[in-house]
């Protein structure tokens, strides 16, 4: 799968991955935020808005 533009991801609480530019970590899980109205993560000090977004691989 390749990364689809921020425009086309979920809104209803779905994790996902995102992309950040210019991050050490640049690639992280995210979910969106009715309450802060972005993407946010885990961990969201010194956030980065996310590039691209794909969906979390398959457990099996």
């Amino acid at each position: 799968m390749t990364w689809q533009p921020m425009e086309t991801a979920p809104k209803d609480g779905t994790r996902i991955l995102v992309r950040r530019a210019e991050m050490v970590e640049p690639v992280t899980i995210a979910y969106w935020s009715m309450v802060e109205c972005r993407f946010v993560t885990p961990i969201t000090a010194d956030w980065h808005p996310p590039t691209g977004w794909m969906p979390l691989p398959s457990a099996d």
